[in-house]
Formats: structure tokens, sequence, C-alpha cells
């Protein structure tokens, strides 16, 4: 059972003193836009969890603000979407909370390339993927 209200009304928290089990007994999913410091907090800590990626202090904050960014720009996607169709895409920040993996991912693609052709490699991966889709 799916029920949807609007928490900004105060009838939400009569609802809410009326019915208690609405918060004991229910998952709550809040479909507001996170502020970029809540995302900023959630992919640093994420990635200094992981003790397989070591990255410099500036390296770092590089990679969480592409992360940051990254959800942004879906996020604003998304509003373009519903504006142009009229559907609704909500997004959670999955990217960020994988993050770890996605940058070990690049470092094992960087590595396989070697020192000096991370362009090359890429470039490969793109000519790749448009042969892929003219098929």
């Amino acid at each position: 059972m799916v029920i949807a209200m609007s928490p900004v009304s105060d009838a939400f928290q009569s609802r809410l003193r009326m019915f208690p089990s609405l918060v004991n007994c229910c998952t709550v999913d809040w479909f507001s836009a996170w502020p970029a410091d809540a995302l900023q907090a959630v992919a640093l800590t994420k990635l200094q969890e992981d003790a397989d990626i070591k990255l410099q202090d500036d390296q770092l904050n590089k990679v969480v603000s592409m992360f940051v960014t990254i959800h942004q720009t879906v996020e604003d996607k998304s509003k373009e979407f519903a504006q142009l169709l009229g559907r609704y895409s909500y997004r959670y920040p999955h990217v960020i909370s994988r993050a770890p993996e996605h940058v070990q991912r690049c470092f094992e693609v960087q590595a396989r390339a070697g020192p000096r052709r991370p362009r090359q490699a890429c470039e490969r991966r793109q000519k790749a993927r448009r042969s892929r889709k003219s098929l």
C-alpha cells in the first residue's frame, strides 16, 4: 500500500498524531532534493570508509565534487523531463552511496591503459560503444 502526503501542511501532523502507525510501522520516503552539503558528506564518508581507495586530500575533494555535480545534474534533467513529458522520476543518490565502487573501477581502467594512455583507452571505449549502438 502506498500513501502519499505532503509534509508541509498541518493536516500531515494531525494525521500522524491520530495514526501513529504511519510512522512506527511504515517506511517513509522523502522525495525532496538533497542539499549539496549532505551529498558531499555522504560521498566523503563513503570514500573514506573504503580501505582500498587511497586518495590525497585534493583528489578526494575533486572526486566528491564530481559525484555531487553528477547527482545535481540528474536532478535538473529529471525536472526538465517532468516539464516536457509530465512524468516524474525521483532519484535516490545511489551513485554517491556506491562512490567507492565507481572510483575503484576508474582506477582499474586507468591501470590497464597504462600511465600515459588514459585518453586513448577512453577513446577506444567510446568507439566500441558507438559500434555497439550502430548494430
